[in-house]
């Protein structure tokens, strides 16, 4: 008996569907790891139009960002 693939949630789906227009064209929006973004730490602060938002990566792997 064959196993089932798990449905894709929207956000995989989008992920995958904006990579492939990268991919075909050289265009669309940059796309950052998170690994890549958080090194070792569990918060990024990022500055924006003279506000700070810090982006936390939470104990179950989720994000938040908060202003």
């Amino acid at each position: 008996m064959q196993q089932k693939k798990p449905a894709e949630s929207a956000s995989e789906v989008e992920a995958a569907d904006t990579l492939q227009e990268v991919q075909r064209t050289g265009r669309g929006p940059r796309i950052v790891r998170s690994e890549d973004l958080f090194g070792p730490s569990r918060e990024v602060r990022i500055q924006h139009q003279g506000d700070l938002y810090v982006l936390r990566l939470t104990r179950l792997g989720k994000l938040i960002l908060n202003k």
